[in-house]
C-alpha cells in the first residue's frame, strides 16, 4: 500500500513558546526572533517529493525535506532548514532523517501537543502557540539536504498521532554560525552568547495518508491582516484578511489604528476604505528591513512585505575626473538620491583599479561619501558604488574614473540634463557645466567656447543644446559629445561623451465604459481613446470584436457594422435581438509594432430605460493633485430622472466614500422634455486643508466610477475606469555657495537634492529652477528659468537682509531670497520645493560688481542663453533700484529671446519666454514692447485658445428613419482648458502693456474671454471649485473710451454658453432672454442707477443686451443686481447716469405729499424724513414744515438747493421718489402715493429795486474793525452764490454800528436769461433768514441774523426820469444850498434808473452765460459711463 503526504501549513503564533527562548546543544546556544516568512498562495507538489510506502515494506521512501519546504515558500534561491517541534507517536510511526542514502537516525522529539479538535486526514488545521500546553523542551534542527522518511509500527495510522510538525527557516550564514549539522537542542536559560536566529511564525504539518485519497496541499493564511510596502516605498497598505475585523473608512488617526505609529514619520496619513488602510509616510520615517507591525484591532502581528515591483534606487555620483597636483583629496559623493522612499540606502564601494590602501578604505566605507587621500591614489583609479534600498533593490553606478595630473589647475566640463534611457516622446535640454579647479577651490571660468556633437556631427556652439521630442526612434542610440575650450592660465580643453538610449512607451487604449446597461431601444456607441506615446502623428488602426458572455462564448452576430474605426456604433434595431444578454466588446488598437486593447461589458435590458454614456477621459492617468472632472450624457424619455454617482466597491480596485466630496450624490431633475439629453459631471477635488475629511485620491490606483440613472421606466448605469497618478515626492534643494554671499558677485549653485521620487513609468523627471525675493509686509516676487532635465544651475542675487535697510523710496526693502525647484513627471504632474531664506550682503564696490555681472550677461548672450541673461538683469535691476538701465542690452536680450521662438511651435516654450520677458518689459524700449504683442498673438494661436477644428469626438445622435447611423463627426469650436498659472502669467504681461499705453485693449479682452471661458468648462455646479487669475494690479482695462473703471461696481464675469460634454461654444442670437445672473455689487445706493453691460468683441460694451433689475436685493448680507441677458460675453454692473428728470425751478420750494399705509407719531414722522434724506442723499435741513394731515397723509416742504453740493430740485424729487419705492421705510412704512408741486411766491409784480435792513442778534463792532465794508461785500457775495445770480445785483452794502446790515437789490438786468425780480430776491432772503440758511461769518465765526420782517424790505421807487443835465443841476443846487441829504438820496434814485450812467458797470457785471444744469447723457453716448452726478450743484465763485 502506498502512502502520500498531505502537506498542511499550520500557522499560529509561537511567540509565547520559542521567541526569545534559548536552547543549547553542547557549547552552542541559540535563541529565536520573529521574522517574516512568506508562503505561496497555491502550491502543486509532485508526489515523488513525499516519502511513500511501496506496499512491501513498512519503511517509506526517502525525500529531501529542504526541497519539499522550498516549494512552499515564496523565497527563491535560498536554503531552507527545518526545526522539528513534534514527530508523532512512536507507538504508531517513527520519523527518521539521514544525510545520505544508507544511514538513518530516528527523530526523538516528543513535545506535548494537544489539538483543539480531531484531525481528519482530509482536513487542514491552523494552530497558534496557545494550543501547546507547555514549552518545547527539546527541538531538532535539520539542515538542508537531509533526507527524511518514516517507519510504520501499526497497520493503520492517522494524522492525529503520526504528523511531523516542523518550522521552516532560512539557512544562512547567521544560522550556520550557531548550528553545526543536525543537532538536538534543549531548553536553557539565556546568556549573552546565544546566537539569535530569525524564524517563521507558522508551522508545517506533514501527515502520511492512504494513497487512495487525493493528495492535498493547502496553505491557510491565518494572519488577521497583511502589510505590503508600496512600489514607491513611500508608505504601505494594510489589507484585511480576517473578515471579522472592522477596518475603518476615511481618514484615520494613525495612532488609533496602528501600534508604534510614530515610526511612520511626522504627519503621516492613514486613509481607510473598509478593506484596506493606506499609510503614507510623513517626514523622517523610521522603518527597518524586518519590521513587525501590529494593529490595535488584533493581537496578531504581520511583517512588512515588499513588492517584486519595488522601485530601484536612482542616484548620481559627483567626482573629479582629474586630480590636481596640489589637491589633498579625491571625493566621490552620491547625490540626488531617489527610489529610497525617504529611508536610508546602504552603500558598498568597490575599487576596481587602485591601490590596496584605497581598496581597504573603500571596503570600510558604508555611507554616501568616499573621501580618498591623494597619497592613496594611483595614476588611474576606477571605482563603483552599489546602493540598495529597504526592499532589497540595488543599483550600481557606472565606472567612476579619476586620474592624477601634474598640474595645479584642472579644467573640466560635464553634460548636465543627460538621461541614459529616454522615451522618444520626451525632449531633452542639455547644458554644459564647466569647472576650473585650482587645488581644492572651484572657480567659474568665463569665455568658454563650446561645441556639441551629435553622433559625431557638430550641431551647436552654445552652452546648451536641445534634443526635441520625437526626433529619434525607438531603440536608437544617440551619442552626445561636448567639447569645451578655455583660455585661462594656459589653453585648456575638456570633453565628455554620453550615449542616450531612446526607448518606446506602451500604446494606451481606454474606452468610455467598463460596464454598462442599455435599453434595447437605444443605439449603442462606444468610443475608444488611443494614445501612441511614441509618435506625434501616429497611424492608429482599430479593430473591434464582440463575444457573448455565455457558456460557449460565441461571437456576437451583428450584420453591417463597421468594426474598423475609433468608435463602435450599433443601432437599436440590431441590439433588440440580444435582450437580457451580456456582450463583451473589445477594441484592439495597433500602431506600428505596438498594440493594446480595452473592453467594455454591455448588458441589453428592456426598452425605455434611460441611457448613460460617459465622455472618455483625455488622459490615461489623472493627477491626484488636480481637479478631475468626469462627464456623462444621460438620455431619458421621462419627465423626471434621478442621477446618482457611486464608487464601485471591489477588492480589485481602489475605493473612496463619494460623500466625502458630494454632500448629496443624488440629483433629481424634473420637467424634462421628451427624450431629453442631460449633461452631468462629477468633479473630484485634490486634497484640501479646508476639507479635513478629504485627503484626495490614492495614487497608483484604479477606481471604478458608476453613474446610475433612474426614471419611471427603470434604472440603468455605466462604469468608467479612473487611473490615478501623483506628482513626484517633495525632495530637497541643495544650495551651495561661498560665504559671505555678495550681491552680483557670488554665484549660488542650485542642485536637485535627495527625495524626488516617482513611479518608474512616469519617468524621466524634468526640473525648473527659480528663486523668490522676499520683501517687507509678506510681499514676494518670483523668477523662473525654463523647464528642462538639467539638474543644477547658478544664480546671482541682489542684496537682501539687514544690508537693505537704507534703500531709497524707489526700492522696496528686501528681506532675503529663497531657492525654488519645481519637479514634474513625464505626465505633467508637478511639485514645488523651497529652500531656507538666504541673506545677501551689498558689494563693497557696486560699480565693479555691476561690470562683472554685465560681462556674464554678455557671455549668456553669446551662448544664446537668454533666460539666464534675464535672470542676471533682473538681479541687477533689483540692486540698482532704478529703471535707468542700459536699455540697449535689455532690448537685445528681449529680441534674441523672441527670435529663438521662430525655431519652435511648442506653446510651453512660448509661455516660458513670455514669463521671462515679463521681467524685462519695464526696462525695454517702446519699440520692443510692440514685438511682445506679436508674440502674445502668436501664442494665442498655437496654444489653442481659439481653434476651429474637426472635432475629436464623434457627436452623439439618435438614429433617424432616413439613415440607420446618424453619428457624424461635427465641426466644432473646442474650448481651450486654461490653467490659472498661465492666465496669471499672461495677465501680468498685459497689465504692463496697458501701463505703457500700448494698443492691446481688444486682444486683452479676447484673452479675458479665452481664460474665463477656459475656466468655465472645468467647473461644475456641484463643485465648490473657484478658478481665478490676477495680473499686476489691474482688474479692468487701463483705457477704453466706453468704460470707466471707476464706475464699475462689480467684478467682471465671463458668461459662456458651452456644451458641457464636448466643450464647444453655443452661440444663440435670437434676441430672447437666455439666462439670468445675479451679480454682486459694492457700495450700492438705491438712488443710483445701474446697468448690466456686456462686452462683445465685435461691438464693445453694450447695455442693450441685458435688462437690469430696478433695485438690488440683499442675500446673506450681500447686495446683488439681477441681469436678464440675451447674449453671452464679459458682463459687469456699472453705475450709470440718472435719466433726465422733469425740470423744476431751483429758486422755489417744492411741496411734497405722501400717503403711507400706517399711522405714525410725530417722533416717527421726524425719523421718517431723516431716513428719506439719508437714502436720497438730500440734505435733511431742506425738509421743513413737516406735518401730519391725517388719514395717513403726510407732507413737507423741500427748500431750494441754496448750499454748494446740494442736488437740484429736479434730481432731489427724482431721488426721493426712487428712494421711497426701494424698501419699507423704518422697516414698517410703505409709501402708497407720492406727489409734489412747486410753491410760488406772492409777488407784487413791480419792477422796482429793494432796500434790505437786517438786524444782527448782537453787535459785532469790535470784530469788524476797519474791514466793515469788505465783510459787508463778502456777505452779499454769499447771497449771490447761494441764489446763483450776479453779485452786482447787490449795491451799497454797509454795516452800521456793528448790528445793522443794509444793502440794495437792483432791478433785473435786461440780458439775464431767466431774471429774478428784486421783489422775489428779497422774499428769498427773508425765507433764508427764517431757516438759518444765510452764510454770514466774521473771522470764521457764524453771524446770527434775526428773521427779516416785511417792514425791513423797502421798495425803492423812481420819482421822475432824469438825465445827465438833471444830475448836474442837482449837484450844483446841493453845493449852493448845502442840502447834503438831498444830494445822497437823489443821487441814489437817479443812479438806479439812469442807463447811460450804469451801462459800463452792467456790462462788467452781467454773466457771460446764465447758470443752468446740463442734462446728463445716457445711453450709448460717448460719456455715458464717464460722468459723475451732473445734477449736483457746482457753483462758480469768480465772475
Amino acid at each position: 500500500m502506498k502512502f502520500l503526504l498531505i502537506v498542511i501549513l499550520i500557522i499560529f503564533e509561537v511567540s509565547a513558546i520559542l521567541i526569545n527562548q534559548c536552547y543549547t546543544s553542547g557549547s552552542n546556544c541559540i535563541t529565536f526572533q520573529t521574522a517574516q516568512f512568506q508562503y505561496s498562495n497555491s502550491v502543486q507538489i509532485n508526489s515523488t517529493s513525499f516519502p511513500y510506502l511501496d506496499g512491501t515494506s513498512d519503511t517509506s521512501s526517502r525525500s529531501k525535506l529542504s526541497e519539499l519546504l522550498g516549494q512552499l515558500v515564496l523565497q527563491k534561491n535560498v536554503s531552507i532548514a527545518a526545526l522539528v517541534i513534534h514527530a508523532g507517536d512512536n507507538n504508531t510511526i517513527q520519523w527518521k532523517i539521514s544525510p545520505n542514502d544508507d544511514s538513518e537516525h530516528p527523530i526523538e522529539v516528543k513535545n506535548s501537543i494537544e489539538f483543539a479538535q480531531n484531525i481528519d486526514n482530509s482536513s487542514v488545521y491552523c494552530f497558534d502557540g496557545s494550543e501547546f500546553t507547555e514549552d518545547p523542551d527539546r527541538i531538532l534542527i535539520i539542515p538542508p539536504e537531509y533526507q527524511f522518511f518514516y517507519t510504520k509500527t501499526v497497520s493503520s495510522i492517522s494524522c492525529l498521532h503520526s504528523s511531523l510538525v516542523v518550522l521552516p527557516f532560512v539557512w544562512d550564514q547567521l544560522s550556520r554560525s550557531g548550528i553545526r549539522g543536525a543537532s538536538y537542542f534543549s531548553y536553557t536559560n539565556c546568556t549573552k552568547d546565544c546566537v539569535s536566529i530569525p524564524i517563521s511564525s507558522s508551522l508545517v504539518q506533514l501527515c502520511p495518508v492512504d494513497t487512495k485519497n487525493v493528495p492535498q496541499v493547502k496553505i491557510d493564511i491565518l494572519n488577521d491582516f497583511t502589510i505590503e510596502m508600496t512600489d514607491d516605498l513611500l508608505g504601505f497598505t494594510v489589507k484585511r484578511v480576517n473578515k471579522n475585523l472592522s477596518f475603518p473608512m476615511g481618514i484615520v488617526d494613525c495612532s488609533s489604528f496602528m501600534e508604534s505609529s510614530n515610526i511612520f514619520g511626522d504627519n503621516a496619513i492613514c486613509l481607510g476604505d473598509g478593506e484596506n488602510v493606506a499609510i503614507k509616510f510623513g517626514k523622517n520615517p523610521n522603518i527597518s528591513v524586518l519590521q513587525e507591525m501590529k494593529t490595535k484591532l488584533s493581537a496578531k502581528s504581520a511583517f512588512i512585505k515588499y513588492s517584486t515591483n519595488s522601485v530601484f534606487p536612482n542616484f548620481t555620483v559627483s567626482h573629479q575626473s582629474e586630480i590636481a597636483s596640489c589637491a589633498k583629496t579625491a571625493k566621490f559623493e552620491v547625490k540626488q538620491i531617489s527610489g529610497n522612499g525617504f529611508l536610508p540606502l546602504t552603500f558598498e564601494w568597490t575599487v576596481l583599479n587602485g591601490t590596496d590602501d584605497m581598496k581597504n578604505l573603500a571596503s570600510k566605507t558604508n555611507d554616501r561619501l568616499l573621501q580618498v587621500p591623494r597619497d592613496y591614489l594611483s595614476s588611474q583609479n576606477t571605482v563603483i558604488v552599489k546602493a540598495c534600498n529597504i526592499a532589497g533593490k540595488c543599483t550600481t553606478s557606472d565606472f567612476l574614473i579619476t586620474e592624477l595630473v601634474d598640474d595645479s589647475f584642472v579644467f573640466s566640463v560635464k553634460i548636465d540634463g543627460y538621461e541614459h534611457e529616454t522615451p522618444t516622446s520626451f525632449g531633452l535640454k542639455l547644458h554644459a557645466n564647466p569647472n576650473f579647479q585650482r587645488c581644492n577651490d572651484s572657480l567659474l571660468p568665463k569665455d568658454v567656447q563650446y561645441e556639441w556633437q551629435i553622433n559625431g556631427e557638430s550641431k551647436s556652439t552654445d552652452d546648451g543644446i536641445k534634443l526635441p521630442a520625437f526626433r529619434y526612434g525607438i531603440e536608437e542610440y544617440v551619442n552626445v559629445t561636448l567639447i569645451a575650450r578655455y583660455n585661462g592660465e594656459k589653453y585648456y580643453s575638456s570633453n565628455e561623451s554620453k550615449t542616450i538610449h531612446y526607448v518606446g512607451l506602451p500604446l494606451l487604449v481606454s474606452l468610455d465604459c467598463v460596464q454598462k446597461q442599455i435599453g434595447l431601444d437605444r443605439d449603442l456607441t462606444i468610443y475608444a481613446n488611443a494614445n501612441d506615446q511614441n509618435e506625434k502623428n501616429a497611424n492608429l488602426e482599430y479593430k473591434w470584436s464582440c463575444v457573448l458572455l455565455n457558456e460557449t462564448l460565441n461571437d456576437c452576430e451583428f450584420n453591417k457594422v463597421n468594426w474598423d474605426r475609433s468608435y463602435l456604433y450599433i443601432s437599436a434595431a440590431k441590439l433588440k435581438h440580444n435582450q437580457n444578454k451580456s456582450m463583451n466588446f473589445t477594441v484592439n488598437v495597433t500602431s506600428g509594432n505596438s498594440s493594446d486593447s480595452s473592453s467594455c461589458v454591455v448588458t441589453v435590458a428592456p426598452s425605455n430605460l434611460p441611457d448613460v454614456s460617459f465622455y472618455r477621459l483625455a488622459e490615461n492617468k489623472q493627477n491626484v493633485n488636480d481637479y478631475i472632472r468626469i462627464q456623462a450624457v444621460v438620455q431619458s424619455s421621462s419627465s423626471m430622472i434621478n442621477l446618482t454617482w457611486e464608487v464601485v466597491r471591489d477588492s480589485n480596485y481602489g475605493y473612496f466614500n463619494i460623500s466625502s466630496i458630494l454632500t448629496n450624490p443624488t440629483t433629481i431633475i424634473e420637467n424634462l422634455p421628451s427624450d431629453a439629453q442631460i449633461a452631468v459631471s462629477l468633479t473630484i477635488p485634490p486634497a484640501s486643508s479646508e476639507k479635513f475629511e478629504w485627503l484626495g485620491l490614492l495614487t497608483g490606483k484604479t477606481f471604478v466610477i458608476r453613474l446610475w440613472a433612474t426614471d419611471q421606466n427603470g434604472a440603468s448605469f455605466s462604469d468608467l475606469f479612473l487611473y490615478t497618478n501623483s506628482p513626484p515626492t517633495l525632495g530637497k534643494i541643495d544650495v551651495s555657495y561661498d560665504e559671505p554671499v555678495i550681491a552680483l558677485e557670488t554665484a549660488l549653485k542650485f542642485s536637485v537634492g535627495d527625495g524626488w521620487n516617482d513611479d518608474k513609468e512616469d519617468l524621466p523627471l524634468s526640473y525648473q529652477f527659480g528663486f523668490k525675493t522676499h520683501f517687507e509686509n509678506n510681499v514676494t516676487s518670483e523668477f523662473w528659468l525654463t523647464k528642462s532635465t538639467v539638474k543644477s544651475i547658478q544664480f546671482y542675487f541682489s542684496s537682501a537682509g539687514d544690508t537693505t535697510q537704507n534703500l531709497t523710496d524707489a526700492c522696496e526693502q528686501r528681506i532675503g531670497h529663497t531657492a525654488l525647484l519645481k519637479v514634474c513627471d513625464r505626465l505633467g504632474s508637478c511639485v514645488t520645493g523651497e529652500s531656507d531664506i538666504i541673506t545677501v550682503e551689498k558689494p563693497s564696490n557696486t560699480t565693479v560688481a555691476v561690470s562683472y555681472l554685465m560681462s556674464l550677461i554678455n557671455d549668456d548672450v553669446i551662448n544664446a542663453n537668454m533666460i539666464s541673461a534675464i535672470a542676471k538683469i533682473h538681479s541687477l535691476n533689483q540692486e540698482l533700484c532704478t529703471n535707468d538701465f542700459d536699455h540697449s542690452l535689455s532690448d537685445k536680450v528681449m529680441l534674441l529671446l523672441f527670435d529663438s521662438l521662430s525655431q519652435t511651435n511648442e506653446s510651453s516654450e512660448y509661455l516660458e519666454a513670455i514669463k521671462a520677458g515679463n521681467l524685462l518689459m519695464p526696462v525695454v524700449s517702446s519699440e520692443i514692447l510692440s514685438s511682445v504683442m506679436n508674440v502674445l498673438s502668436e501664442y494665442r494661436k498655437i496654444s489653442g485658445h481659439f481653434t476651429s477644428s474637426s472635432g475629436t469626438r464623434a457627436k452623439r445622435a439618435v438614429a433617424t428613419a432616413t439613415t440607420e447611423e446618424s453619428t457624424t463627426l461635427a465641426t466644432t469650436t473646442k474650448t481651450y482648458k486654461a490653467t490659472e498659472s498661465e492666465a496669471n502669467d499672461l495677465l501680468k504681461v498685459y497689465d504692463i502693456l496697458i501701463v505703457k499705453d500700448k494698443p492691446v485693449i481688444d486682444v486683452y479682452f479676447l484673452n479675458i474671454n479665452d481664460f474665463l471661458t477656459g475656466f468655465c468648462v472645468q467647473l461644475d455646479e456641484s463643485s465648490d471649485r473657484i478658478m481665478s487669475a490676477n495680473g499686476s494690479g489691474y482688474t479692468s482695462i487701463q483705457r477704453v473710451s466706453e468704460l470707466n473703471s471707476n464706475r464699475s461696481v462689480s467684478d467682471l464675469y465671463q458668461i459662456s454658453l458651452i456644451d458641457p460634454v464636448s466643450g464647444t461654444l453655443v452661440t444663440i442670437s435670437n434676441g430672447q432672454i437666455l439666462y439670468t445672473v445675479d451679480i454682486l455689487v459694492t457700495n450700492y445706493k438705491p438712488i443710483y442707477y445701474y446697468d448690466c453691460v456686456i462686452f462683445n468683441q465685435h461691438v464693445g460694451w453694450d447695455a442693450t443686451l441685458c435688462e437690469s433689475s430696478e433695485y438690488a436685493f440683499t442675500k446673506h448680507s450681500n447686495t446683488f443686481i439681477r441681469c436678464n441677458c440675451s447674449s453671452p460675453g464679459i458682463i459687469g454692473v456699472f453705475n450709470v447716469n440718472a435719466p433726465t428728470p422733469d425740470p423744476l425751478p431751483d429758486h422755489n420750494e417744492i411741496s411734497i405729499t405722501m400717503v403711507i399705509d400706517v399711522d405714525v407719531s410725530s417722533d416717527d414722522l421726524a425719523k421718517l424724513f431723516i431716513r428719506i434724506a439719508q437714502l436720497s442723499e438730500v440734505d435733511v435741513s431742506r425738509f421743513v414744515k413737516i406735518s401730519n394731515k391725517g388719514n395717513r397723509t403726510i407732507s413737507a416742504t423741500l427748500r431750494p438747493p441754496y448750499k454748494v453740493g446740494q442736488k437740484s430740485n429736479s434730481y432731489s424729487i427724482q431721488a426721493i421718489a426712487r428712494t421711497i419705492r426701494y424698501q419699507k421705510l423704518l422697516n414698517v412704512i410703505t409709501v402708497t402715493s407720492f406727489s409734489y408741486q412747486v410753491v410760488t411766491r406772492n409777488l407784487t409784480g413791480d419792477s422796482n429795486a429793494r432796500k434790505i435792513t437786517m438786524s444782527l442778534y448782537r453787535s459785532y463792532l469790535s470784530q469788524l474793525g476797519t474791514d466793515s465794508d469788505d465783510i459787508a461785500k463778502k456777505w452779499t457775495q454769499s447771497i449771490a452764490t447761494a441764489f446763483q445770480i450776479s453779485e452786482y445785483r447787490f449795491k451799497n452794502a454797509k454795516i452800521f454800528f456793528g448790528i445793522v446790515f443794509n444793502f440794495t437789490i437792483t432791478v433785473a438786468m435786461s440780458d439775464e436769461v431767466q431774471p429774478l425780480t428784486a421783489d422775489e430776491i428779497a422774499l428769498m432772503i427773508q425765507e433764508c433768514s427764517k431757516y438759518g440758511e444765510l452764510d454770514f461769518t466774521i473771522s470764521d465765526e457764524i453771524v446770527q441774523v434775526s428773521q427779516l420782517q416785511d417792514n425791513e424790505i423797502i421798495k425803492l421807487v423812481v420819482i421822475t426820469e432824469t438825465n445827465a443835465l438833471m444830475l448836474a443841476l442837482v449837484i450844483v443846487l446841493s453845493a449852493v444850498l448845502g442840502f447834503g441829504t438831498l444830494l445822497i438820496g437823489g443821487a441814489v434814485i437817479i443812479k438806479l434808473k439812469t442807463d447811460k450812467l450804469i451801462e459800463e458797470e452792467r456790462r462788467r457785471a452781467i454773466l457771460n452765460e446764465q447758470f443752468h444744469h446740463p442734462p446728463p447723457e445716457y445711453g450709448n453716448s460717448e460719456n455715458s459711463y464717464n460722468s459723475e452726478y451732473t445734477h449736483r450743484r457746482v457753483r462758480q465763485q469768480n465772475y
